[in-house]
């Protein structure tokens, strides 16, 4: 699964990305998450770093934000969210054809 994202960053033109596989499928989450975004805590067993440091290198803005969680396993987790506006572009390459998938997160 290939998918391609248009990512828009102030003045600059439109960039087009295209990711494929669990990198695809977190931004997907992390799009759908919005502010609130999104945890190994929520998705255990998944590498999420691995997933952003390549989100990152393909240009997606990416914060990260320390949290602690208690339980027998205490200690401290990141919590993930998009500071890029992106969306998912349409197969045709048209994004007003795409789906409603659009993130706008930057506080």
């Amino acid at each position: 699964m290939k998918r391609t994202y248009i990512i828009r960053s102030g003045d600059q033109p439109p960039r087009r990305v295209t990711f494929g596989g669990r990198v695809a499928w977190f931004l997907d989450e992390l799009i759908e998450a919005g502010a609130s975004g999104r945890t190994s805590l929520d998705h255990p067993g998944v590498r999420l770093s691995d997933c952003v440091l390549k989100l990152r290198r393909g240009g997606v803005l990416i914060e990260t934000h320390d949290e602690e969680h208690g339980g027998r396993f205490a200690g401290r987790h990141g919590r993930y969210t998009l500071a890029s506006k992106i969306e998912r572009a349409a197969s045709d390459g048209n994004p007003s054809h795409s789906p409603s998938v659009q993130a706008t997160v930057s506080p």
